[in-house]
């Protein structure tokens, strides 16, 4: 699942998804990875990988519900939410570590 943003400030976006989010949305969600990404001019996007399309689709509730939270206060737009398959993968020992730039 990949859901696309616009925020006034990524920078600030980030700072209050990480400690207070990052950690606990894989769990929350059944998410098998989460990653936030700062796509430039005001957008981000995350991307989430899951077992299977019925956890997926019930991430698609949370997700929701953890975006009006921080809607107003973040003033935080949702755009493209996608998802699909995931037909061709390949991850690395690194990507097992939290990153945060």
């Amino acid at each position: 699942m990949v859901r696309r943003y616009r925020t006034d400030s990524v920078a600030d976006l980030f700072g209050r998804v990480t400690p207070e989010l990052a950690d606990s949305i894989p769990d929350q969600v059944g998410a098998l990875l989460y990653a936030a990404v700062d796509i430039g001019d005001g957008d981000a996007m995350t991307v989430m990988l899951f077992p299977d399309e019925s956890t997926a689709l019930a991430a698609g509730a949370v997700a929701a519900g953890m975006e009006k939270r921080m809607g107003s206060a973040m003033r935080l737009e949702v755009g493209e939410v996608n998802r699909g398959p995931v037909v061709v993968g390949r991850a690395r020992v690194g990507v097992l570590e939290p990153t945060k730039v």
